[in-house]
């Protein structure tokens, strides 16, 4: 028995038998760079419907700046199988070099792009998860979405990685199927072999090798009870409080995917999915056929539409920021809307239309100062006289709210409450910048931790102040989706979480 440690803490919690895959050699050419391109396009705007990741890949495939780029290495003298890996190595490099740790994450984005066109480039190799047990833990030096798509998720219950960040898209996708993950475990596909029992614990940060018989007796106690834990919905059920349970989403397909699970709405409607998978802004015309059929799927449900909420770790494309010594303590979401007022209004309009067809509120996020929500209040009345003006039907009345995720607005919740309806605390980013601590960097990972009496101090006192003045409060972070913090979150008399 031995033990591989991560700096990087997790949920996870897990036991299954190590499915080892290291990556295949390259093999000789059987297509030109256009048809691989043309490949590699048609797999991944398959995949894009499935999840945003690949939409966001199928936006770099598409950025003419890689394929110049491919070609300017072949016009230099290499075959197009090195001048894809040098690309590959360059482009990611540069975001390698940003400071922010989100960002520098996508430099796997690049990576497994450039990855899927050597595939199509080459004989394809057999599919290394073909035969991939039932139980089994991956592990890999790396893993990316498209290995994700490759993997039968219903045979894996954990990933560990000796890369990667928990921000990394593959995260998010393994947290989407309830997969233990495991990252920055320095190692693993070194010093882990195939068909080694695995142990995965996020908690204590390490993944134990070839337990002995009382380990493994004593995680099997603990996965007996982490098993036995009641759901959140089935807390909230038992709590004797009206409390309501909504989704989180990204797109179309996520409210539907909610609705049809049972869930009461839409806590959080992410629109900036709309404007990071385009080469340019969204029109109000695609965004309102986008929320409306958000809306009829609701029917009478909440569908809560949160405004643009890009910059930092959501760069768009098309919009070129100038570069900033702290992404996250500089212009984005709703300060980036208010110096956009036609980008913002084009939205507002948009949302003002679709509440016709549904239950539908709007919510601003990043809102730190009296005058940003006044201003972004100000902006909807002139959306709805223009629309009035056109003769454009539209909801005249809707309500309005804004994300809590700043020390600032947690210390004028009672001021900002007479001004919305409705609050949703984001415990993702209030947890970074009460604890000062960078969500995505492994060294200050023992920071962030929602659960700090400082976290909850906050959340408790937010909900207090709105409910003195009859403001709803939900709760939208991650935290809302840990069953080991419902308990907690149901004392500080929350309305609602979303999840």
């Amino acid at each position: 028995m031995y033990v591989l440690k991560t700096p990087v803490p997790s949920e996870a919690l897990a036991i299954g038998q190590a499915f080892v895959v290291t990556r295949a050699e390259m093999q000789s050419v059987e297509v030109t760079l256009p048809e691989a391109f043309a490949q590699a396009e048609g797999q991944l705007t398959q995949l894009s419907g499935q999840h945003e990741v690949f939409a966001a890949h199928l936006e770099i495939l598409q950025d003419p700046l890689l394929q110049e780029s491919i070609e300017d290495f072949v016009s230099n003298g290499c075959d197009v199988l090195t001048a894809v890996e040098r690309t590959s190595e360059m482009l990611a490099t540069q975001f390698e070099e940003i400071d922010d740790e989100y960002l520098r994450a996508r430099a796997d984005d690049v990576r497994d792009v450039c990855r899927r066109l050597l595939a199509c480039l080459q004989c394809a190799a057999d599919n290394p998860f073909k035969h991939l047990p039932a139980g089994s833990v991956v592990v890999a030096e790396e893993l990316f979405p498209s290995d994700t798509a490759s993997i039968d998720l219903s045979k894996s219950v954990g990933f560990v990685t000796a890369k990667g960040s928990r921000t990394s898209h593959v995260c998010i996708i393994a947290r989407q199927h309830g997969i233990a993950t495991m990252v920055g475990v320095e190692g693993a596909h070194r010093f882990i072999h195939m068909g080694d029992r695995l142990i995965l614990d996020g908690k204590g940060g390490q993944v134990v090798v070839n337990p002995d018989e009382a380990t493994m007796d004593e995680y099997r106690k603990r996965m007996a009870q982490h098993q036995q834990m009641p759901s959140v919905a089935e807390q909230l059920a038992a709590s004797g409080r009206r409390v309501r349970l909504f989704a989180n989403a990204g797109c179309v397909d996520d409210v539907r995917d909610a609705v049809d699970a049972g869930f009461e709405g839409i806590g959080l409607f992410r629109t900036e999915f709309l404007f990071l998978n385009t080469k340019q802004a969204p029109s109000e015309e695609e965004q309102y056929e986008q929320y409306r059929m958000a809306a009829e799927w609701c029917g009478d449900r909440v569908l809560t539409i949160r405004t643009m909420d890009f910059g930092a770790d959501k760069p768009l494309p098309w919009l070129p920021l100038s570069v900033q010594e702290n992404p996250f303590l500089g212009l984005r979401a709703v300060r980036i809307a208010l110096k956009h007022t036609d980008l913002f209004k084009a939205q507002l309009r948009a949302i003002l239309r679709a509440a016709l067809y549904g239950n539908v509120r709007v919510m601003f996020p990043m809102i730190c100062q009296m005058d940003e929500i006044r201003q972004c209040k100000a902006l909807l009345r002139v959306c709805k006289d223009e629309l009035a003006a056109e003769g454009t039907p539209h909801a005249e009345d809707i309500r309005i709210g804004m994300m809590v995720e700043t020390p600032a607005s947690v210390m004028l919740a009672k001021e900002f409450a007479r001004e919305v309806d409705f609050f949703s605390i984001g415990t993702n980013d209030l947890t970074q910048y009460l604890m000062a601590a960078d969500r995505g960097n492994p060294d200050v990972a023992y920071l962030y931790d929602a659960m700090n009496p400082a976290v909850l101090r906050a959340i408790g006192q937010v909900t207090a102040a709105a409910h003195e003045v009859g403001c709803e409060v939900c709760l939208c972070g991650e935290l809302a989706a840990d069953a080991n913090a419902t308990q907690t979150l149901l004392q500080l008399g929350l309305d609602s979480l979303s999840v």
